[in-house]
């Protein structure tokens, strides 16, 4: 009996091993922005149906950046059902069900959110969770000190290489205007995670007010860790059109469309770009185009 318990913990352990290890690879791919390979690898284990919330949440993340909305509301509603406890899922869930023009829904989802909290706090204390309920608050405008403490602090007690409360962190920091918090902060994930284009892309944000050269060395970094990060190319094509260098900034925009038939943001700089070019009609429908990716 003891030999066949410990030959199932060994097969049981190697098969955690795989699917991390898949999990890993599918994020570095997601990351580097393989999009197409990334989005098959993590669809094919969701339809597996393997027990692990963060295939799902990889997947709505990857279909979010490729403006596939309907499909990424599909694999939230299946997940959800799943995993009704998950506060990662549900904030997910908002995003998609605004893009897919369900307000209604959308409020219902982040109603749940707070019922959940009310009910059973303490049932919320996972890292992930955590990271999801200050973030939750930070959306609501709270107290920005008492979410750091509350929240992401604690996890970052427990866990100082976790790169999500740390880019929770800088993104509160950026909201508030703190921009020497926010560049500390993103600097220490870098001892952590160098790889991920989201901690530079911060980071450009963050020294963008104070010292230029550090801002694009940032973004220059985030891009070359993934060529077709969208936000980089948003701040990058926003920098273009400040320095009065239009088709620079149209073609970096049409590149996010490339990636995002819908991204709003491209929309709402083609929207800039035709004002400034006195196309007041294109200015009018890329702006109606770029509302219309919202659903409320």
């Amino acid at each position: 009996m003891r030999r066949i318990c410990l030959a199932v913990c060994i097969v049981f352990s190697g098969a955690m091993f795989l699917l991390a290890s898949d999990l890993d690879d599918a994020t570095k791919l997601y990351n580097s922005g393989k999009y197409e390979e990334a989005e098959a690898l993590a669809a094919a284990q969701v339809e597996r149906g393997i027990w692990n919330e963060r295939w799902p949440r990889l997947l709505i993340h990857i279909q979010k950046t490729r403006g596939k909305y309907a499909e990424a509301k599909q694999v939230y509603e299946d997940a959800i059902r799943r995993y009704p406890t998950s506060l990662t899922l549900r904030m997910l869930g908002m995003e998609v069900l605004n893009y897919n023009h369900l307000p209604e829904e959308a409020a219902e989802a982040k109603y749940q959110i707070l019922q959940l909290l009310q009910a059973s706090p303490t049932r919320y204390s996972s890292r992930d969770n955590l990271v999801a309920a200050g973030r939750y608050f930070a959306m609501r405008g709270e107290d920005g000190r008492k979410i750091l403490e509350m929240f992401y602090d604690r996890v970052l007690d427990a866990d100082p290489q976790h790169t999500e409360a740390r880019l929770a962190t800088a993104e509160l920091a950026l909201d508030k205007g703190d921009f020497k918090v926010a560049a500390e902060t993103l600097q220490s994930a870098l001892r952590f995670e160098e790889e991920d284009p989201r901690i530079h892309y911060l980071l450009a944000r963050a020294w963008e007010p104070s010292d230029g050269e550090k801002a694009t060395g940032a973004l220059s970094t985030a891009l070359k860790l993934n060529p077709n990060h969208q936000p980089s190319l948003i701040f990058q094509a926003g920098a273009a059109i400040d320095r009065e260098q239009y088709a620079a900034a149209e073609l970096l925009i049409r590149k996010v469309l490339e990636i995002n038939p819908r991204d709003q943001e491209a929309f709402a700089l083609m929207a800039v770009l035709a004002n400034l070019r006195g196309k007041y009609d294109i200015e009018s429908k890329m702006r109606d185009t770029a509302l219309s990716s919202w659903g409320n």
